[in-house]
């Protein structure tokens, strides 16, 4: 800061009169300021937040009396009349009390500045705006009542001071003088008296967000969030602000923090470091899930879990011997660090219910490592806590806490309770029984009467979900539905509820008392071999059922296609074909899972009509009759099996039709989505959890690449033109183990189709790829705008509507 070298003769008279107000007062000194523009005229100036007298103004000079001559770092804040404000730290003892302030725009950094305008309530919304008069369009944000707008550098800088006039909801309307720069270009829109304040930005020292501040335990408004920092404003009072404070500061996590701060010293810009609440504190939420498992036997016990399957971490078990109607629950969801004593006082809280237990250290069967552990009986209002409430909270020996979502809980927790308080005498294969390996899909010995049995269980233990029985060649399939409730009355007519992704159904059937069943009666039905319930069976990935909508089972589908193809083949009469060789318009074309088993080489290649993950994957094809070009294309497969990634996925332009583009997460393990652009770009969308779809809506032609969370390529495609939905299978990147080769004449030209069964794709010519989806509803192979059909007698494949190949089998 330059020194001030002489001041003009013409303000003696005030010279004077400021000796004279000091005269006698050893200890106060005069503070001279040059202002820059000259015109410029102050109204109010306060040293560290304390209100000090202008005793004099004379053209560019302001004199300002300090009480305190030996202080030297201070905060000055400078009101003029025409509403500029300054904020300045200064150092008055180098500047030998004497500096230059510029009250006007320096003509120096960006040409544009961003203005944040901000009511100084919540409710209130900002409707219009306009400065000095002028319309002023702004950018209104989601979730804040904040708005925001540019202004430019004019030939004299920045236009700074005007009138701002506002139409406000839930407020009067605001106009009034305003400095758009002051506080970092945020001006707070008063709907009450106008009074000099300072606006105090708190930032949050973790990453938590700051939710409540109070000062010198007065309540601090908070205007605005910023991150997980906040502002809030400090008002004075008739002496000003008192810049030194406790201030004190609640965060989102339930964590505070405070600090004796010098407010002024910080240039009212601060950080609190929030302090835990709890030494370890824990939320189990993503990836997580409620699960009931049924006894198997007298011998077996139910349990619940609340467990993430995917990285094989349990928050939550609970086990009983049924019909013993209590529980015995540990909470594995305390961290290892938490280091919890043998004896452990629990306070919980689930929903509207809460209460104290003291848990001993143990061990959960359903978990590794020791948690704490207590008992309680079925009645408990624990359980009514656990299927009403959205989360369930445990503090142990308050000092550590664990969260865990309820999302998905009153079913298991339900049907838990259930098996507690019933001796074991129910269905054996009952709930969700998608991870249970000893359930499968078989076709069993036929009976000694002769009949077809397709079994979905253990018959080697008798665990017996459905069973279903045909005499060969008449047609009819009686189906006893053996994941039935406790307790049906033998002679009701019930509907039994079939769900298998996006496909559903019902079969009518009736109650009745079946040997060796003696929890009730069985739902038992009678439908033909062509009920569209087969073909889902066979298609899908699970399969839900429901009796007169109780949800009673859920089972794996994974080897079903060939158990009941078996089955229904041995069920249908002569006069009908075979299910998978091509004349059956339910399984010919349109089913998605490989054959298995020792079936003809033609029957494999409808495989691409029968793509799903679930493979037995004990396919064996041996193709002896091999053109020579279909064995290069075999060769050249083995070479490069992730073809697919090695094309050309680029999007292609097929007019501006908005289409829905679907992927379908089969793979077990997460995977990412990245739009292709025209120039080979790759733009990420985002990651796809297992078992999860992600639904976008974009142009027809667009292109797009799914990667493995490592960033290796799986696979490329492009949309066609209508809605799509593609399946992300686990065999993607990397070798088909039953990958076929056919030979097809295209007008006296050998084209040879590679398929990949497994994966849902295929090379077609060497030129033409094609990936098996669902498209508005119906499979197609599909590459944008090329689509085939592939059979065992033909390949027909267009190109946006012309026909580039029709092909016979050789």
């Amino acid at each position: 800061m330059h020194r001030l070298t002489s001041i003009s003769a013409k303000i003696g008279v005030a010279i004077f009169s400021i000796l004279l107000l000091v005269h006698g007062a050893a200890a106060a000194r005069i503070l001279t300021i040059e202002k820059n523009p000259a015109s410029i005229e102050l109204q109010s100036a306060f040293i560290n937040g304390q209100r000090v007298e202008i005793v004099a103004q004379a053209d560019q000079y302001a004199f300002i009396e300090l009480e305190d001559g030996a202080q030297c770092y201070a905060t000055l804040s400078l009101i003029a009349e025409n509403g500029r404000f300054l904020r300045k730290q200064l150092n008055l003892c180098d500047a030998e009390w004497q500096v230059a302030l510029n009250f006007g725009d320096t003509g120096a950094g960006p040409s544009v500045r961003t203005i944040t305008i901000v009511p100084s309530q919540d409710n209130v919304r900002i409707l219009a705006l306009s400065f000095d008069g002028e319309p002023q369009p702004f950018t209104a944000f989601p979730n804040s009542n904040r708005v925001e707008f540019d202004i430019r550098r004019g030939p004299s800088g920045f236009k700074c001071v005007g009138e701002l006039s506002a139409a406000l909801s839930g407020a009067d309307d605001f106009e009034r003088t305003v400095d758009l720069c002051s506080f970092g270009n945020e001006v707070i829109l008063d709907v009450e008296p106008t009074r000099y304040y300072e606006i105090l930005t708190v930032r949050s020292g973790g990453d938590d967000k700051i939710i409540d501040i109070k000062l010198n335990g007065e309540e601090l408004n908070i205007i605005r969030h910023i991150g997980n920092d906040a502002r809030t404003r400090v008002f004075a009072d008739n002496s000003g602000i008192n810049c030194t404070g406790n201030l004190e500061v609640e965060f989102a996590s339930g964590a505070t923090g405070q600090g004796q701060l010098d407010l002024c010293g910080s240039n009212f810009d601060v950080t609190i470091t929030p302090k835990p609440q709890y030494a370890s504190d824990t939320n189990l939420r993503a990836g997580y899930t409620w699960r009931f498992n049924a006894p198997k036997s007298e011998e077996d016990i139910a349990s619940l879990e609340f467990k993430a399957r995917s990285f094989n971490r349990t928050g939550f078990s609970a086990v009983c011997e049924p019909g013993s109607r209590r529980a015995t629950i540990y909470l594995d969801g305390f961290p290892a660090r938490a280091n919890l004593p043998r004896r452990t006082r629990i306070n919980w809280t689930t929903g509207r219910y809460n209460g104290v237990v003291n848990g001993d250290r143990g061990q959960s069967p359903l978990a590794s490592g020791p948690a704490p552990s207590f008992s309680k009986s079925t009645d408990d209002r624990l359980w009514k806590g656990l299927i009403s409430g959205a989360n369930f909270t445990g503090i142990a020996n308050d000092n550590h806490r664990l969260t865990l979502s309820l999302n998905g809980s009153a079913g298991p927790v339900r049907e838990f309770l259930q098996a507690c308080n019933t001796r074991f005498n129910g269905p054996s294969v009952y709930g969700d029984v998608t991870d249970d390996s000893s359930l499968k899909w078989s076709t069993p010995p036929s009976r000694r009467d002769g009949d077809l049995r397709l079994v979905f269980g253990d018959v080697t233990t008798d665990r017996i979900g459905l069973e279903a029985r045909c005499t060969p060649q008449e047609d009819v399939v009686r189906i006893m539905f053996a994941s039935a409730p406790r307790g049906l009355t033998s002679g009701r007519n019930v509907n039994v509820q079939w769900r298998v992704g996006d496909d559903n159904g019902r079969v009518r059937a009736t109650t009745r008392t079946v040997e060796g069943y003696d929890w009730g009666a069985l739902p038992v039905a009678a439908i033909d071999t062509r009920d569209p319930m087969w073909r889902a069976l066979a298609l899908g990935n699970i399969v839900r059922w429901s009796i007169n909508d109780e949800q009673t089972a859920t089972y794996s589908l994974k080897g079903s296609g060939a158990a009941i193809r078996r089955f229904l083949n041995g069920c249908r009469p002569p006069s009908q074909p075979d299910i998978g060789d091509g004349g059956d318009s339910d399984f010919g074309v349109d089913p998605d899972r490989p054959t298995t088993g020792n079936e003809a080489v033609d029957t494999i290649i409808n495989i691409f009509d029968l793509i799903n993950q679930q493979s037995d994957s004990n396919v064996n094809i041996n193709i002896t009759t091999q053109s020579a070009a279909a064995r290069q294309a075999l060769n050249n497969y083995r070479a490069d099996p992730n073809y697919m990634c090695g094309l050309s996925a680029s999007s292609q332009p097929m007019g501006n039709r908005a289409v829905s583009i679907g992927f379908k997460n089969d793979r077990g393990r997460p995977v990412e989505v990245y739009e292709i652009a025209g120039n080979g770009q790759r733009q990420y969308v985002r990651d796809v959890p297992p078992n999860a779809r992600l639904q976008l809506t974009r142009n027809a032609g667009q292109g797009f690449e799914v990667r493995s969370p490592n960033g290796g390529c799986l696979t490329t495609m492009v949309a066609t033109n209508a809605d799509i939905e593609y399946r992300i299978n686990p065999s993607m990147g990397g070798a088909d183990p039953d990958v076929v080769a056919k030979s097809y004449n295209c007008s006296g030209r050998e084209v040879v189709a590679l398929i990949e069964p497994n994966k849902g794709t295929a090379l077609v010519d060497g030129q033409y790829a094609l990936h098996r989806a669902r498209v508005n509803g119906s499979f197609a192979n599909v590459w944008g705008n090329v689509r085939a059909k592939i059979t065992n007698q033909e390949l027909v494949l267009e190109e946006g509507g012309t026909t580039r190949l029709s092909c016979r089998a050789r």
